[in-house]
């Protein structure tokens, strides 16, 4: 059968587990998390050297893991074989896995964990018929801050409202093992609270990637592009993903551009930025990005993201990170009359 990682972490399955399980699909987080629910399932809580092997696809010869399927453990009911990034694995040796999901060992269970597994091939009917599919493949960008509200409320027990979740995507991004790490730190933070609010989300998440956002702008304001691209380089460097970086652009200039339309219908400027959002201190700062991009870029300024969103997205054949690049390029150049 083939199953979502969703369901299947929500609910584990209960009884013995089928000989031939794959866990396949695009995200990393998921493919981990649920391999791991797979070796509780098998094994237990106390699995051992007996019983447990993992290996890497791309290293691991066909032989040896036919042995340690085969060969029954010296402890326990069951071995459990991994072979990680499997996909050459698969590749290389696709007809002798045909013959063991069809002829699977008695005291072995093999999960392979691969990024790509094409449904219509004859393996994956095999396992389909006689052996588990678990899909961890990343939700669509779009659906990330349902994925984080029922993460919250799965894993660490809180309740995080819609709105919390789509600020935390804001700022965090939208990789899932950056998202799981974020939702730790909150659910710890708010300790017997049941639920964690956009304020919370603010006050811990947004910290160092706010004040980033802001020394970016500042070094663009200033005309200072080398420190700008240093900053970003930096970010990367400490593990910021392309992603989490426009994310965080993207959070300011929203602002502004919303503040720029308010003024288009007669609010003042300081009025306008406070409808959208921006801080009593940050206001000055902001009335000189305004005055910095112009009104003409404003305009065009929601386009201009969407486009870099699509570009990270894969529309663009450029790496992330010159994607960003070229977006900060292009902010800091100055305004034409």
């Amino acid at each position: 059968m083939v199953t979502k990682c969703s369901d299947f972490l929500a609910k584990p399955p209960k009884g013995n587990p089928p000989p031939f399980i794959v866990v396949f699909g695009d995200e990393e987080f998921l493919r981990r998390e649920s391999t791991l629910a797979v070796r509780q399932w098998v094994l237990g809580n106390d699995p051992d050297d007996f019983t447990f092997s993992s290996y890497v696809g791309s290293d691991v010869d066909l032989a040896t893991v036919r042995d340690e399927l085969f060969t029954p453990p010296f402890i326990g009911d069951c071995r459990l074989i991994v072979v990680d990034g499997a996909d050459p694995f698969v590749t290389a040796h696709r007809a002798a896995l045909e013959t063991l999901a069809a002829k699977p060992s008695p005291c072995g269970v093999l999960l392979l964990v691969v990024s790509t597994w094409p449904a219509t091939t004859k393996l994956a009917k095999l396992v389909e018929q006689s052996g588990l599919a678990i899909d961890a493949a990343a939700p669509k960008a779009w659906h990330v801050a349902d994925w984080a509200v029922r993460w919250a409320k799965q894993r660490y027990a809180k309740k995080l409202d819609k709105p919390a979740a789509e600020w935390l995507v804001e700022l965090a991004g939208t990789t899932l093992g950056q998202l799981d790490q974020e939702l730790s730190k909150l659910a710890s933070f708010v300790g017997d609270r049941e639920e964690i609010d956009s304020a919370t989300v603010d006050q811990l998440v947004a910290g160092t990637r706010t004040e980033n956002a802001f020394k970016l702008f500042d070094m663009i304001l200033e005309g200072d592009l080398r420190k700008a691209l240093e900053l970003l380089d930096r970010q990367f460097v400490a593990g910021e993903s392309p992603v989490g970086v426009l994310a965080m652009i993207t959070a300011q200039l929203r602002r502004l551009t919303r503040a720029a339309r308010e003024t288009e219908f007669g609010r003042s400027t300081p009025e306008a930025l406070k409808q959208a959002g921006i801080p009593p201190f940050a206001v000055d700062k902001a009335r000189s990005q305004l005055n910095h991009f112009g009104r003409l870029r404003m305009e065009t300024m929601y386009r201009r993201l969407l486009q870099a969103d699509l570009d990270l997205k894969g529309s663009s054949s450029l790496s992330q990170r010159t994607v960003v690049e070229r977006l900060l390029v292009d902010l800091a150049r100055p305004r034409t009359a």
